[in-house]
């Protein structure tokens, strides 16, 4: 499950482009994901003030926010955070750039199932920071 820096997703709401999927970001932006000891490291340290978990309705089968929609949110959570804790960064889980997307190479399907398996750790993670976004564009039909 990959962390992803917070800023990468308040230069995507700056570039006015939509978030993309792990395999992606580590193609053109590897520098926005945590290596895993640098993660751990801030983690152990700032607990919940470091670490975020999102939850939201994916807007879309394909993308689960093409129109920029939850960035501004997301970019609020993230601002908050770092004035609220007097932290530089925000470690994020986001389902679409934490975990791989389809098309999956084998190795890649394999730590899809793990994160899976784990995804719901976090959510109840005394140490972890989770978000829900409740509201949808109001053009939205949900069924």
């Amino acid at each position: 499950m990959a962390i992803i820096k917070g800023q990468y997703f308040l230069d995507c709401l700056e570039q006015n482009k939509p978030f993309t999927h792990r395999a992606q970001i580590e193609a053109e932006a590897p520098g926005s994901i945590f290596e895993g000891k640098e993660a751990a490291k801030l983690w152990y340290k700032y607990g919940h003030m470091f670490l975020l978990v999102v939850s939201y309705c994916w807007l879309s089968k394909e993308h689960p926010d093409p129109n920029m929609f939850y960035l501004p949110y997301l970019k609020n959570v993230i601002e908050g955070m770092k004035a609220e804790y007097a932290i530089r960064e925000v470690g994020i889980i986001l389902d679409y750039t934490s975990f791989y997307q389809e098309p999956r190479s084998d190795d890649q399907q394999t730590s899809f199932k793990e994160c899976l398996k784990l995804i719901n750790v976090p959510y109840g993670h005394k140490d972890v920071t989770a978000v829900k976004f409740v509201t949808v564009p109001t053009d939205e039909k949900r069924t």
